[in-house]
């Protein structure tokens, strides 16, 4: 493209996709989670964060409201010495950042059942937040047809049972690579996050050196 990585992301932020700002949603008083995907996915966390944290800072969010969960799915929670691998210490020195833990049953919220039968447990402090954003890439997924949108809080910060009822529906043949519309498993997927209340998406696609190539800023179903 002839933009450079910072134009195509400022693009993207300056123009959300199906979605209303206005004072009435963002404000001093709202509380702000943002997932992020852990050190096992390449995404450039450290050239996607900068220009949605200016963002909130634009339209009135405080620092202190802004909290950052790693979105480890059934991973191991990154220990706090790791968080400077996903994002640099000028970034994470101003906002909190907490891994997410599948197996903490006292820090999850049941949310409900998906049509599948999926059980839905969230991470308690991504409920609590007044915008729910997720931040990541899109690119092909072997059984989900591809990353992206609510996927890194729809798997990410939710509890091992929720994940373990939807990967069982990889057995199913339509769950497989590039397939979205009928793919059981990741229209599971979009209800979890349904359920879970994700408001936003911010996702990259990069070519095979990790560059990017183009950015998608809004409601997670327009995103994808």
């Amino acid at each position: 493209p002839g933009l450079s990585e910072i134009e195509i992301l400022n693009t993207a932020i300056r123009n959300p996709i199906n979605f209303p700002f206005s004072d009435k949603i963002w404000g001093e008083g709202r509380r702000v989670a943002i997932t992020i995907n852990d050190k096992t996915r390449p995404v450039p966390n450290n050239k996607i964060f900068p220009p949605l944290l200016k963002l909130l800072k634009d339209v009135g969010v405080k620092n202190e409201n802004i909290i950052i969960i790693i979105a480890t799915g059934t991973h191991l929670p990154m220990p706090e010495n790791e968080h400077c691998l996903l994002l640099k210490k000028d970034l994470t020195s101003h906002y909190k950042m907490v891994s997410h833990d599948c197996d903490d049953d006292k820090k999850l919220v049941y949310k409900g059942i998906t049509s599948n039968g999926t059980p839905v447990y969230v991470n308690s402090i991504f409920d609590q937040a007044d915008i729910k954003i997720v931040v990541g890439n899109i690119e092909p997924h072997h059984f989900a047809g591809f990353s992206g949108g609510v996927k890194s809080a729809s798997i990410g910060v939710c509890g091992r049972n929720t994940i373990n009822h939807n990967h069982a529906l990889l057995r199913d043949p339509r769950s497989s690579v590039g397939r979205y519309e009928d793919n059981p498993l990741r229209r599971d997927i979009e209800e979890i996050g349904r359920l879970i209340g994700v408001d936003l998406a911010f996702n990259v696609i990069l070519n095979q050196k990790k560059e990017i190539l183009h950015a998608l800023w809004g409601t997670p179903e327009t995103v994808m």
